[in-house]
């Protein structure tokens, strides 16, 4: 089984202390978001690169870089990633092997999934390096008690 890249409970109760603010692409929405690091300190391969810029990645020669090849997934691994503090592999493990494209994909399809499943984005700052947890909601209607529309509910 791969190992969890987020913890539910920290991560709800970090959003839980973080203050509701107007989403500045939609005024009728609210955001509320989470540091979880740079593309550098989380990825597998710890690279930032893109589809058309990306000669500082390693290809294995299984697949073409997508995770994919005609035998199947290039990272079906069940082992984590190798990380640059752990350059060894388990007893039959292959995941050295894997491309650092097919390591950086697989882990970001499970962080999506696993943000997915909290009800949660994942999303680049205002550096594309920044990974961030964002969480949205419709902005409360203004309370009859509260004329200035200011939301004292926490949720």
């Amino acid at each position: 089984m791969k190992f969890k890249i987020l913890n539910p409970r920290i991560v709800k109760a970090d959003l839980e202390d973080m203050e509701w603010e107007e989403d500045y692409n939609d005024p009728d929405r609210q955001r509320r978001a989470i540091f979880l690091g740079t593309v550098m300190s989380l990825t597998p391969s710890g690279k930032f690169y893109t589809p058309f810029a990306n000669s500082n990645v390693e290809y294995c020669g299984k697949c073409p870089g997508e995770g994919e090849s005609e035998d199947g997934d290039c990272y079906d691994c069940e082992c984590p990633p190798a990380t640059e503090f752990s350059e060894t592999e388990p007893e039959g493990c292959k995941s050295l092997q894997h491309c650092e494209v097919c390591r950086d994909a697989d882990w970001q399809s499970r962080l999506e999934a696993e943000a997915d499943e909290l009800g949660l984005s994942v999303e680049s700052g205002e550096d594309p390096c920044d990974i961030l947890l964002v969480e949205y909601r419709d902005t409360p209607a203004p309370d009859e008690d509260d004329p200035m529309g200011e939301d004292t509910r926490r949720t």
